[in-house]
């Protein structure tokens, strides 16, 4: 497509790629294997994601979509570095030494798993959550281990409210869960940093993860700031923090 061959641009590319790199930790970047460039349009939903790779499953890769991160053909760098740090609380929570690995795929390697009306991941999911019961059980990186920073998150903030949450697999069409997720968020707006942190509590802890990284520690004591609170916890991870502000 015409409009889109700006976007083209391998400087533009290296840009997004080295400002990526300047502020993420070496934990993290160990664990991704590649840098991914692709577009779902204007207007599309998606500014970046990161995912296991089908060759290496241990591994993440990163993909961003340049016209969201650069719609005017510079970088909007303040968007693009937040959502980077959204995506490496992702790899953080979710990499392979903080759960057990058994995710739907990687178990049964049916290829269409993800294709409504979801029959089979379903049946999955459910069998292997309640193995995973009490800890917090995702199709992205199987059951998470006792001392893991997303079940230790879950289990602080989403014990209580889970069973009124339902995952998108769960609907026949996406935009059902939209609906549905509108009123769950409508009725716990108070808990969540942003409306999107209600999605499901990866993006809750992906979400209060980057709120912690570029805020100041908060004071009050309501359940958003006590998310945040959270990750003051762990010294490895205000260490991450420091390194993450140092490098803005």
């Amino acid at each position: 497509d015409a409009k889109l061959e700006k976007f083209q641009d391998e400087d533009l590319h290296k840009q997004l790629f080295d400002m990526y790199v300047s502020i993420t930790p070496k934990q993290i970047l160990d664990e991704v294997v590649y840098f991914e460039i692709i577009t779902d349009d204007y207007g599309g939903l998606i500014s970046a994601e990161v995912g296991r790779d089908s060759l290496i499953p241990m591994k993440y890769y990163l993909a961003v979509d340049p016209l969201d991160m650069a719609p005017t053909g510079s970088i909007n760098e303040q968007w693009h570095k937040s959502v980077m740090i959204h995506e490496n609380a992702h790899i953080l929570s979710l990499d392979s030494s903080q759960s057990d690995n058994d995710d739907p795929y990687s178990s049964t390697g049916i290829d269409d798993l993800y294709e409504e009306p979801y029959t089979e991941l379903i049946e999955i999911v459910q069998e292997k959550a309640a193995t995973c019961a009490p800890n917090y059980y995702t199709d992205v990186s199987g059951c998470m281990k006792d001392n893991s920073y997303l079940n230790l998150f879950f289990q602080e903030f989403w014990v209580d409210i889970y069973p009124s949450f339902k995952w998108f697999y769960e609907f026949d069409g996406y935009d059902k869960f939209e609906d549905h997720n509108a009123l769950f968020y409508k009725k716990y707006k108070t808990q969540f940093v942003t409306e999107y942190a209600a999605t499901n509590p990866d993006e809750d802890f992906a979400d209060s993860f980057t709120v912690f990284v570029l805020t100041e520690k908060p004071t009050k004591s309501t359940i958003t700031n006590q998310k945040i609170l959270f990750f003051y916890d762990f010294p490895e991870l205000v260490e991450m923090r420091d390194f993450i502000r140092k490098n803005l």
